[in-house]
């Protein structure tokens, strides 16, 4: 991913372990940002919120106003939507991954295999990005309406 983007070796931090807690993600950001004064953009991108927003805390502590930092995450749960729309927010991407979905077409392939009629091989239950505090707004109100 790097090369695609051209950032040159030197400039690259690699993956660190976030140990998969909020807490633990929390103190691994914190330590690196701290090894690493000389960071002029910090980019902290996680699967699931709950990690994404920890690090977004120690980005928000530790970089912040130093460097230009920005935090995303993979979950667009509520919590961290709502975090999304506060001014100056550094988790400022997300990813609703259709979640809700997953069940119903897993329980709808799992039906027609005992059924033994044939299932695709791939199914993509589809991803909305939300980028930024008015599409967290936005998807807020769109799941509002949906209650």
């Amino acid at each position: 991913m790097e090369k695609e983007l051209n950032i040159p070796k030197e400039r690259q931090s690699g993956i660190l372990d976030c140990k998969e807690d909020a807490e633990g993600a929390r103190v691994v950001a914190t330590d690196w940002l701290t090894a690493h004064p000389q960071a002029k953009r910090v980019i902290a991108v996680y699967w699931n919120d709950l990690i994404a927003l920890a690090m977004a805390q120690a980005l928000k502590q530790k970089a912040i106003p130093r460097t230009p930092a920005i935090a995303a995450g993979g979950d667009a749960s509520d919590a961290a939507l709502q975090v999304m729309t506060a001014p100056g927010a550094i988790l400022q991407v997300n990813a609703d991954k259709g979640f809700p979905t997953w069940g119903i077409i897993g329980l709808s392939m799992a039906q027609d295999v005992a059924a033994g009629r044939p299932v695709p091989s791939y199914v993509d239950t589809g991803v909305i990005a939300v980028v930024g505090p008015e599409a967290a707004r936005k998807m807020i109100e769109e799941r509002k309406q949906l209650q």
